[in-house]
Formats: structure tokens, sequence, C-alpha cells
């Protein structure tokens, strides 16, 4: 498993790779959910999840953690994408 610090790097270098809100934006066009939709399963707002997938904003790594757990994917799965570490 990869070390939270490991995490924690990648995350803050998530917005200069614009890798989390391509990630966010695949795993929710994957299952067919609107943008309102998915605000909802994970808390936050339509407009927070337009940010992400923009890449006008990048999370903090527990709230990405917290998304992951709620989607029920790794977080190394939204730093990194689908089959990459």
């Amino acid at each position: 498993m990869i070390k939270l610090e490991k995490i924690y790097t990648e995350v803050n270098k998530m917005s200069e790779g614009k890798r989390f809100g391509e990630e966010l934006k695949r795993i929710r066009t994957e299952r067919g959910l609107t943008q309102d939709q998915f605000a909802e399963i994970l808390g936050t707002s339509k407009q927070v999840i337009s940010r992400y997938e923009n890449n006008q904003r990048t999370p903090k790594v527990t709230t990405a953690a917290g998304f992951a757990k709620r989607l029920g994917v790794s977080l190394e799965e939204m730093v990194y994408g689908e089959g990459e570490k």
C-alpha cells in the first residue's frame, strides 16, 4: 500500500497534472451520473464537482479520501487512475 505521505504529495501535484478532475469525471460518467447526482452522493455541490472536473480546484487529501470511500474506489485510483499506481 502506498504511504500516506506519497499520496498527499500526489494529491498536491494533481492540480498541475490535472489528474484528479479527469479521474473524477471518468468515474462519474462511467456510472452514468449527472454532476447534480454525483454531488449528492459525495455530499457537496454541483459547482464544486464542476470546479474539480475543470481543474479549477484541487481537494485536500482528506476530501479526496472521503470521496473515494463514498464511491467505493481506492484513493490511489482517484490519484493515479484506473489500473495505474
